[in-house]
């Protein structure tokens, strides 16, 4: 697996599942720990992606509160038809909509 399409699978992995071991990601992108660590450091190293990393029992790596990887991939006119999506929906149906507003 190329190195960009690894990051990418990576943050997209941090960003649905919230908190991640180190040895998680690895098992799951097939690398190693140190590869993982590398990545990571990477990604951080420009500042796009702001992770966390915990150490100890519950620890992990996380995105910091409140950061969304996909932030402003909606246009203007994308986000006015979500909005006007949710004004009438159902409610279970708006909910995920807000959601989808709240993470693009």
């Amino acid at each position: 697996m190329v190195a960009a399409a690894r990051r990418e699978i990576l943050v997209r992995t941090l960003y649905e599942k919230g908190k991640c071991t180190m040895v998680e990601l690895a098992r799951e992108l097939g690398v190693t720990h140190r590869t993982i660590k590398t990545d990571i450091d990477i990604l951080t190293s420009d500042y796009r992606y702001p992770v966390e990393t915990i150490r100890g029992n519950g620890g992990g790596i996380r995105f910091s509160e409140g950061f969304s990887p996909y932030k402003g991939l909606l246009t203007y006119e994308q986000r006015q038809a979500v909005q006007s999506a949710i004004e009438t929906a159902r409610p279970n149906y708006a909910e995920h909509l807000k959601k989808i507003l709240e993470d693009f």
